[in-house]
């Protein structure tokens, strides 16, 4: 009797942990969203802020009212702003699918694996899998970086390309 207690007591236990495991779970799965959502604000400002630039660029070369410098400067910050857009797009996409992934783990747990310790294993096995990802799309990122800081370099060879064609076109 000592002993089915014992094994009902260990029994209980383990289940008690079990819960915590889809606690814990269910919060990375919470955070996971609440990154998403702030990156998706981010990327809503970033866009507005292109599109009030963009219009700020067009109104300067049609009206030639602005300084060149505040040209080349409005259209700089235009192609930073594209490739930071460009890079925030890919890295989003990156973190809805670390989120799907994470709710399907979630609902494996839920729905219960033939043995409590599987599931526990399965979802640490995932979890590095993710992590390794996710360092993936890190390099990722930093390589859309440098592509970007290559692209404004040629942008600035081609504002001072346009510079000295306003020239001559002024001879």
């Amino acid at each position: 009797l000592e002993g089915a207690a014992a094994a009902a007591a260990a029994e209980q236990q383990r289940l008690r942990e079990r819960a915590g495991e889809l606690e814990g779970a269910g919060e990375l799965e919470g955070a996971a969203e609440a990154e998403r959502q702030r990156r998706v604000e981010e990327q809503q400002q970033q866009g507005e802020e292109l599109q009030r630039l963009r219009a700020r660029v067009e109104e300067l070369e049609d009206g030639g009212r602005g300084s060149d410098e505040a040209l080349g400067a409005a259209q700089a910050r235009v192609k930073e702003l594209e490739a930071g857009v460009k890079g925030k797009d890919e890295a989003f996409t990156a973190a809805q699918a670390q989120q799907r992934e994470l709710a399907a783990c979630v609902e494996e747990l839920e729905a219960g694996a033939k043995s409590k310790d599987e599931a526990l294993a399965a979802a640490q096995a995932r979890a590095e899998e993710l992590e390794a990802a996710g360092r993936g799309k890190d390099e990722a990122l930093a390589v859309a970086q440098a592509r970007a800081e290559e692209l404004e370099a040629a942008g600035r060879g081609k504002d001072e390309a346009l510079a000295v064609a306003q020239a001559r076109a002024e001879e």
